[in-house]
């Protein structure tokens, strides 16, 4: 692939990411709030400010790569992050854990491709950040993943879903 084809699926990657992880904190925060036990309270909540502290790098790697975020999609995101943030105090705890681990999965793999643009432009300083998003929200996947293991819905959910199996995490106890 050359150099411009990468640079424009690094940018739109990026102006995707930027937009999804303003959504994802914005769904974080309803979630967090329609919880009662005080650990996951507390686990939600720090989802939710990584998720802040991705969206900032991510503004910042925009910026280098010459461009902004993408003006429709921040208001496409908002409109999403925000309603989710309200259908989590009611479509149950279950739900919205396990549909943000799906989510969460997604973020890994962006992460990852983000890596992989960045080698190929040899944008080595980069590196690190994308590899450091990508473990982030890999452990992310993992805290969902423990709040609805143990759930009677989880082998439904994950027959038609295929996300749930704790083979897919490296869990350490």
């Amino acid at each position: 692939m050359n150099r411009d084809k990468t640079k424009s699926k690094l940018v739109k990657l990026m102006q995707a990411a930027y937009s999804g992880e303003l959504a994802a904190a914005l769904a974080y925060g309803g979630h967090w709030r329609s919880l009662k036990l005080a650990s996951e309270i507390e686990a939600i909540k720090q989802i939710e400010e990584d998720e802040w502290k991705h969206r900032e790098r991510v503004g910042e790697i925009l910026d280098e790569l010459g461009v902004g975020p993408s003006p429709w999609r921040e208001r496409i995101f908002f409109l999403i992050g925000s309603t989710i943030a309200v259908i989590c105090r009611f479509c149950g705890h279950f739900c919205a854990a396990y549909f943000a681990g799906i989510l969460e999965k997604g973020n890994v793999n962006e992460y990852n491709l983000a890596h992989q643009y960045a080698t190929e432009l040899e944008m080595t300083h980069l590196l690190e950040s994308f590899r450091e998003m990508e473990k982030t929200e890999a452990e992310h996947e993992v805290v969902l993943f423990k709040m609805v293991e143990n759930h009677g819905f989880l082998p439904y959910f994950r027959y038609f879903f295929k996300w749930g199996d704790a083979s897919d995490f490296l869990i350490e106890e």
